[in-house]
């Protein structure tokens, strides 16, 4: 199966923003991490593997982006609001 890795300075979050990407075609799948979790987490926790057969079908393709959770829901250091306004800005 490819796999692909993808790292890249992003501006809209002033940091390094990285994702890992399984197949070459098929269906956008995306496989978000838990809570704090980072992009290699559904490889590492074999989530990528239990569904290798569809992805190497060309079925789906799935996309596995970090999270940017210490920076939105769990940072205590901004208010409540702006914590919604960080996820609001960042898919825009």
């Amino acid at each position: 199966m490819r796999e692909e890795s993808i790292k890249y300075y992003s501006p809209i979050i002033g940091r390094d923003f990285e994702m890992l990407i399984f197949g070459e075609s098929g269906i956008p799948v995306i496989a978000f991490p838990t809570s704090m979790g980072r992009h290699y987490q559904n490889r590492d926790f074999k989530l990528i593997e239990s569904v290798a057969p569809f992805v190497e079908s060309g079925f789906i393709k799935i996309y596995c982006p970090d999270s940017i959770d210490e920076q939105s829901w769990y940072n205590t250091h901004i208010h409540p609001a702006d914590r919604c306004a960080t996820i609001f800005f960042t898919i825009r």
